[in-house]
């Protein structure tokens, strides 16, 4: 994908986010969408997209707000603790970018999916949320407990292609989306075994269905 028409039509056609007013909601998203499309260099691609409510931290107090202040690890985001609804992206040269757009006011931002040092996903009844550690910039995405989950795979996986070298950008239909950047990886038995390991806690938490598992441990097996 390389247009905000494709980036945003992905997140909806796989319920990757989205807000309550679809008419004013839908035209507002593909403008953040189109922030990250003009950030993109001449030859990337993005693997996967998604939407979601935005919630940035000071970097030095990390979670100040009001007149008290809480750790960025321990605080619960609600809605009303957040920025606004931010286009995400992850792309071939193994970045997430995520954007807002607002009058006379555009922010873009990309990370190097190697700086992200903590993924740390939190549901609730409705809710969740995953918060977002990296080299001085903490954020965190907020929306329905599902999203949340699908958004965390999904960061969790670009993170383990960008060190093998494998942006194969399975998104939410487990579907390969890009096959152009490869490297030869040898594997040894142990991370082989680590691999399934972790798939398969991944499936008792209900982080992946067992069809995406059965698929993924073909994958790792051939």
């Amino acid at each position: 994908m390389q247009t905000a028409e494709e980036m945003y039509y992905y997140a909806r056609r796989h319920k990757l986010g989205f807000n309550w007013t679809p008419l004013i909601g839908g035209w507002l998203q593909k403008r953040h969408f189109k922030l990250i499309e003009e950030s993109l260099l001449d030859k990337e691609r993005v693997l996967v997209s998604f939407i979601g409510r935005h919630r940035a931290w000071d970097s030095q107090r990390k979670g100040e707000y009001g007149n008290t202040t809480q750790s960025f690890e321990n605080e619960k985001i609600r809605y009303r603790d957040t920025q606004g609804f931010y286009a995400y992206a992850i792309t071939t040269e193994q970045r997430l970018i995520y954007a807002h757009w607002r009058p006379l006011h555009h922010d873009a931002t990309n990370i190097p999916l190697s700086n992200i040092n903590n993924v740390n996903p939190e549901t609730y009844l409705i809710f969740g949320s995953v918060k977002i550690e990296t080299f001085g910039d903490y954020f965190s995405v907020f929306w329905t407990k599902n999203v949340i989950r699908k958004i965390t795979k999904m960061i969790q996986q670009g993170i383990s292609d960008s060190k093998d070298g494998i942006m194969d950008g399975r998104g939410a239909s487990d579907q390969p989306l890009n096959k152009s950047i490869r490297k030869d990886v040898r594997y040894d038995t142990r991370a082989l075994y680590q691999s399934l390991r972790e798939a398969k806690q991944a499936l008792d938490e209900g982080l992946i269905t067992e069809a995406e598992y059965e698929t993924y441990k073909q994958k790792l097996l051939s």
